[in-house]
């Protein structure tokens, strides 16, 4: 959504531009669901991708679908006006009343004891999937088995695996890694990452090496006294706070393979990320970013000649050859080199089957001029039910304070 803004000074009308109200939007992977061996022993086929309940985005504010073992609660996309304040107000109700079904129906159901699974202690708690469509009013859900046991009534407890997409400026990316850093330690659902302790793939360390090699790159170039292709001085003003967010994210990326754990199991590539950009890199230059940014970016960091700079946001002694490295570690399906996303980003390569990491594409034309950025580290955590909404609430409040 847009809204015009205009001023007026003593001498003229200041041109009118456009501003886009930022969005958020959630994901919550319910540790409910489907797994395969229970489907063949019951004789069931779940459907991929299709809608399983009567929830509708426009009404309910939610969906439900399969998402591989798992149910996944999607949400409408909410921009943060006052009808959409009152739209996530009224989707807190609706998924935790959701929420509320599934571990009632958990804890009514009776153990299957003639399916058993090799190597899982118990059997499954099988009952009707809530609110199911007619089609799909035959299903039956289970909470499914961790660490090869299968849950007791005791154990019915309703909790997901939560994802936040929000939109906010580039300029503000700086400020966002701050606030994440800042949350390490804080309650469930105001703790935005893991910190010290756990697997690389539940910490957002990349993006505090990105933020700190970008900030102190940028503070050496300024005394360059460097003078752009086209006569402009690479200054303060020049080499903004908006290029330095753009930076960031792109270092971040390149800190993966340098930070990946043996642990971190993952085999998609957004599995690896803390941030996954999902408004795409070549679009947010050369739609967002300004020309003279793009110089900036074409002339000191990324052009085939110039990018062992970029590459030394990471590596201590960069060469050309680290162009050559894999964003992702080796079992990620899908793995560009860094050149092929410098390459892609300017242009100078054809898309390599969406985003680097994966997921839907925001594209600028529905973000600019913000990015849609997924935070994948909210769900370092199983987070219950209870939590929700406290998740909820924190994501709209951090999002309302980027975009001031």
């Amino acid at each position: 959504m847009y809204i015009q803004v205009g001023s007026l000074d003593s001498f003229s009308l200041a041109q009118t531009q456009s501003i886009r109200l930022p969005q958020v939007m959630f994901e919550l992977d319910v540790h409910y669901g489907f797994r395969d061996v229970v489907n063949q022993k019951l004789g069931q086929i779940v459907p991929f991708g299709e809608k399983l309940t009567k929830h509708k985005k426009k009404i309910d504010f939610f969906n439900v679908k399969r998402d591989l073992d798992r149910l996944e609660i999607g949400t409408e996309r909410f921009v943060l006006d006052s009808q959409g304040l009152k739209n996530i107000e009224q989707v807190k109700k609706n998924i935790s009343m959701f929420a509320a079904l599934l571990g009632k129906g958990c804890k009514s159901a009776v153990e299957r004891k003639d399916i058993k699974i090799a190597d899982v202690a118990g059997h499954p708690r099988l009952f009707p999937l809530p609110n199911a469509r007619s089609e799909t009013s035959g299903l039956l859900i289970h909470k499914l088995h961790m660490n090869r046991k299968f849950p007791s009534r005791d154990e019915c407890a309703v909790w997901a695996s939560p994802q936040a997409h929000i939109t906010i400026p580039l300029a503000k990316v700086g400020q966002l890694i701050d606030e994440i850093r800042k949350s390490i330690g804080k309650p469930p659902g105001k703790a935005l990452t893991a910190g010290r302790g756990l697997r690389m793939g539940l910490r957002s360390d990349h993006l505090y090496r990105a933020k700190k090699g970008v900030e102190t790159l940028r503070k050496a170039m300024l005394t360059w006294n460097h003078k752009l292709s086209n006569g402009v001085l690479v200054d303060s003003s020049s080499f903004s706070d908006q290029l330095s967010g753009f930076l960031m994210l792109q270092a971040s990326y390149l800190w993966v393979i340098k930070l990946w754990q043996r642990a971190d199991y993952e085999t998609f590539g957004k599995g690896h990320l803390p941030i996954n950009v999902k408004t795409p890199f070549p679009e947010i230059f050369s739609q967002i970013l300004t020309p003279t940014e793009q110089l900036i970016y074409t002339e000191l960091f990324a052009a085939p000649a110039i990018r062992y700079r970029m590459f030394g946001l990471v590596e201590n002694n960069p060469t050309l050859a680290h162009g050559s490295q894999r964003l992702f570690p080796p079992h990620v399906f899908m793995s560009p080199s860094w050149d092929d996303l410098l390459d892609w980003t300017l242009g100078l390569a054809s898309p390599f089957g969406g985003l680097p990491g994966g997921g839907k594409v925001w594209p600028a034309s529905e973000t600019s001029p913000l990015v849609a950025l997924e935070l994948r580290r909210i769900g370092f955590r199983p987070l219950f039910a209870r939590h929700w909404s406290t998740l909820i609430n924190t994501i709209v409040a951090l999002t309302r304070r980027l975009n001031r």
